[in-house]
């Protein structure tokens, strides 16, 4: 039988000056399907000081650890186990599994000893399950406020999010048998060119934040001006390596493998600074305006298309509030109409895109010289694509008219 486990463990409380909400869980699912299961280790935590009434700190925590089985991915989506080399290519009749002797089986006519010998079962372990996927991931953010004259709120924040993900892969496989009456006999051997395959992957995410806030009120006149800046990097990173015939396929060591493989890795990064500020007028109630401008660079861009600036507007008039619409008042009694005009922008691209691609690699010419740096256009390698230093902010500009 197939249980999952969820356990829970929280702490809420607090005390005149500080809340604090911690949790931990756990999560064990043996999977409907075998070679899909899943462990995951978690840890919350917000905490949150008031040191002063006009100053306040707090940290936010998040993080799991997880392990997932190797074969998960091509055990329970499909893949070898229902096309390719699976269930569609099984011979009807065929003993999958016996669980008397814990013996995988394949074809148990003789007479078909020619027709496909596959059985999915066996082809939902490729890996062994001593190395399973490993996940970390780990949040974490640090905030403060303080308000130190009155209507002033300033609020700075910083977050750091980390992430990755080792992939290690042990290709095996499993005998197959045919079950007779004087026991099972062997078919085909499990034998396989052994290997051990890594993948990792690893992205790191930095932010921070500093705001300020000023409301105050003149006559009939309420204001609020604010103001910020913010600052985005970001950094993710992938390696891969593998290495066959193993001196022994008990050895995990990566040494082990006498005969190397494709050895590739890359990383991308960017990063985003971006200043903004914004003001609400209202007068007594009736004439609203409110003006927004920011400025966004990003790393993306060549240098002189860094820069994108967005402003935007909105009026509004509250005309029921005018002295000519009392004797509405009783049927009508909030009639207001607005416009507005804002700009957006979008830099949702690939972080290379402005930048030629080079690949290492070998190439002699006639004259003998041997040159180690190629065009990734130049050598035709998949992936590569020609760079555009002219590309710029995509800005999205709106317009709208509204009675309420």
């Amino acid at each position: 039988p197939s249980v999952v486990q969820n356990h829970n463990l929280s702490v809420i409380g607090g005390t005149k000056t500080v809340n604090y909400n911690i949790s931990l869980g756990y999560v064990n699912n043996p999977g409907m399907i075998y070679y899909t299961d899943y462990q995951r280790y978690q840890l919350r935590s917000n905490i949150n000081v008031n040191i002063k009434p006009w100053l306040s700190v707090g940290t936010d925590l998040f993080g799991y650890i997880d392990k997932n089985n190797p074969s998960s991915e091509n055990a329970a989506a499909g893949g070898d186990v229902i096309f390719g080399s699976g269930a569609f290519n099984t011979v009807p009749g065929m003993t999958l599994y016996d669980p008397a002797t814990g013996l995988y089986g394949g074809i148990q006519n003789p007479e078909e000893e020619n027709v496909s010998n596959f059985n999915p079962y066996r082809r939902q372990w490729f890996y062994k399950t001593e190395y399973p996927t490993k996940t970390k991931r780990s949040v974490i953010k640090l905030h403060a406020s303080v308000s130190p004259i009155k209507g002033l709120t300033i609020k700075g924040a910083f977050s750091y999010n980390y992430w990755e993900r080792n992939v290690e892969h042990h290709l095996t496989d499993r005998d197959l048998f045919r079950f007779t009456f004087d026991g099972p006999v062997l078919i085909r051997e499990g034998v396989v060119r052994t290997y051990i395959r890594r993948y990792n992957y690893k992205n790191t995410f930095r932010s921070s934040e500093l705001t300020a806030q000023y409301k105050f009120n003149v006559n009939k006149l309420d204001a609020t001006i604010f103001a910020g800046m913010s600052q985005e990097y970001n950094k993710y990173d992938t390696d891969f390596f593998i290495k066959y015939d193993l001196v022994d396929p008990s050895l995990g060591a990566i040494d082990a493998g006498m005969t190397n493989g494709n050895i590739t890795g890359n990383y991308n990064e960017w990063a985003m600074r971006s200043y903004f500020g914004r003001i609400n007028l209202n007068w007594d109630n009736r004439y609203l305006l409110e003006a927004n401008l920011r400025a966004d660079g990003s790393s993306k861009f060549a240098p002189e298309n860094r820069w994108g600036y967005f402003p935007s507007a909105a009026v509004a008039w509250r005309i029921s509030s005018e002295k000519f619409m009392e004797k509405t008042q009783n049927w009508l009694d909030d009639l207001k109409i607005r416009f507005s005009y804002g700009t957006a922008g979008n830099n949702n691209i690939p972080a290379d895109q402005t930048s030629p691609v080079w690949s290492s690699g070998s190439t002699t010419w006639l004259n003998q010289f041997p040159s180690y740096w190629t065009s990734g256009i130049a050598s035709g390698q998949s992936g590569s694509y020609a760079s555009n230093p002219d590309l710029k902010w995509e800005t999205t500009v709106t317009r709208n008219v509204g009675l309420d």
